[in-house]
């Protein structure tokens, strides 16, 4: 294999990781599903913390999921619809949909479908996520559930 098809292979194993991650994670809307492939695809010593508030280590981050994020939302599905890879970065744009079921930043459950964009940056290290930026599009959110102007 030469130095190009071993970039390429190493590429789609990034992407991979993404798609695992959105999609047999998140999107399963089972909390031991996503912790599972959290451990599987999040490094030990994942960091995160591009937002005030956000978690700062894989533990945290998994914590958000269980407590914050599944029993705010129902029946998610997470499409990818872009996602490159570059050396050790890969970068995802996906569309978030999920019906409104638990509060979320103050406003109680609306039980409305809500969609929203989030983009990011991951950074890939042996084999998994070592840290990711990303930008979620709160205000769309907060617009949907009638919270927003």
């Amino acid at each position: 294999m030469t130095n190009n098809e071993e970039l390429q292979a190493t590429e789609e194993l990034h992407k991979a990781l993404i798609h695992r991650w959105f999609v047999e994670g998140v999107s399963s809307n089972d909390e031991e599903t996503a912790l599972r492939i959290a451990d599987e695809v999040f490094a030990e010593d994942y960091v995160d913390g591009d937002s005030p508030g956000a978690p700062q280590n894989r533990e945290e981050f998994k914590r958000m999921i269980a407590e914050r994020v599944l029993p705010t939302f129902a029946d998610i599905e997470i499409t990818i619809e872009h996602i490159l890879a570059e050396g050790d970065m890969a970068a995802a744009y996906v569309r978030f949909e999920g019906t409104h079921v638990g509060p979320f930043r103050g406003v109680p459950a609306t039980g409305k479908r809500i969609v929203f964009h989030e983009a990011t940056i991951s950074f890939i290290e042996d084999g998994r996520l070592k840290a990711v930026r990303g930008k979620a599009d709160w205000l769309a959110v907060m617009h949907q559930l009638g919270a927003a102007g």
